[in-house]
């Protein structure tokens, strides 16, 4: 007997169709996000260089203007943050402090989505094949020609095909999550360096 990935769902019970919406919500987010981090170009190591001895010989215009020209996530931080250093080198610490934080929060955003996903689906597949065999034994109870096997293993098959569809969306959700995660966590840790770098520059000016 073959059966299609719709007759599958179908004979899991209505919770097989909760397990396949967690799994469409996954995907979304996933690839939502993964095109979010793609985008995300890496720092040029040769300009950032630039940009810090510029900073270091107080040609603070230079460099605003050698970061405008950039095309990163941190140019955009520098961008913002520079100008301040001619009036308040603390705001302007802080500003590229924020900056970098506020672009690895805006990575992360619902990736939380993604891991919650991965802890839940297998305990509604659990939940799908402990109802289901709840029901096979009802209708157990309740033939009166005594046990049929074969309507013992069609209902035992049937209730098992959640807690594989819940493993399933569950594994793929964690893969998914993992991978995102040491993703944001490069760029973070490349933003950190960098920031500290600048921020150990600005705090050697004496304007």
């Amino acid at each position: 007997m073959e059966l299609t990935l719709l007759d599958l769902v179908s004979r899991g019970g209505w919770l097989m169709y909760v397990l396949y919406a967690l799994s469409i919500a996954s995907f979304i987010i996933f690839f939502e996000r993964y095109f979010k981090v793609r985008k995300i170009k890496q720092i040029d190591d040769k300009a950032f260089a630039e940009i810090n001895m510029l900073i270091k010989s107080k040609q603070l215009d230079q460099a605003i203007r050698l970061a405008e020209s950039g095309n990163n996530h941190f140019s955009e931080i520098l961008k913002k943050s520079i100008p301040y250093i001619k009036t308040d080198k603390s705001l302007a610490m802080e500003a590229i402090e924020q900056g970098g934080t506020k672009v690895v929060r805006n990575l992360e955003k619902n990736i939380t989505t993604i891991a919650t996903i991965s802890n839940v689906a297998p305990l509604v597949g659990f939940l799908g094949t402990v109802t289901g065999m709840i029901q096979v034994f009802i209708k157990l109870q309740q033939a009166k020609a005594g046990v049929d096997i074969q309507l013992l293993a069609g209902g035992i098959w049937e209730a098992l095909l959640t807690t594989v569809g819940g493993l399933i969306v569950g594994i793929i959700s964690l893969l998914f999550y993992n991978y995102l995660v040491s993703k944001i966590e490069q760029i973070a840790a490349d933003l950190e360096d960098k920031s500290n770098e600048i921020i150990f520059h600005i705090k050697g000016l004496d304007l």
